[in-house]
């Protein structure tokens, strides 16, 4: 496997922009949630089967991750911080000949955050589609 499916991708469109695909909270309210909307940029770095992603969102810090990829271009990649746990699935998009075009992925969430007077713990699903910048 090579590093052909390695660079920066750009938001191409989502399922709801700006929004939750899903949303269920146990504490909080997932309207309030906004400052966790939001998908901009995903930067991924592939090597030999292993795969790191970094997605910056909505609310501007970036969410790092460590995960495989298959020769398929089949992807997931997952992490536990300070914000709780989040995985994300999906697989690289590619023309007829193999060119990488860009990815489409899902995001799941397990937001909890405790910032005043607001405490989130919120199960979030997002789904995207992005494009790789030349």
């Amino acid at each position: 496997m090579n590093k052909a499916r390695s660079g920066t991708y750009i938001l191409a469109d989502s399922a709801d922009p700006g929004s939750q695909t899903s949303c269920f909270c146990r504490v909080g309210d997932c309207a309030s949630l906004h400052d966790h909307d939001g998908w901009w940029i995903v930067i991924l770095a592939e090597d030999s089967g292993t795969l790191t992603m970094s997605r910056v969102r909505g609310g501007g810090y970036p969410f790092p991750c460590a995960g495989g990829i298959n020769v398929a271009g089949d992807f997931w990649c997952g992490v536990q911080n300070e914000f709780g746990l989040f995985r994300m699935d999906g697989q690289v998009t590619t023309t007829a000949d193999g060119a990488v075009t860009g990815l489409s992925m899902t995001s799941k969430e397990l937001v909890q955050t405790s910032p005043a007077p607001v405490t989130f713990d919120c199960d979030v699903q997002q789904k995207a589609d992005f494009s790789l910048l030349p």
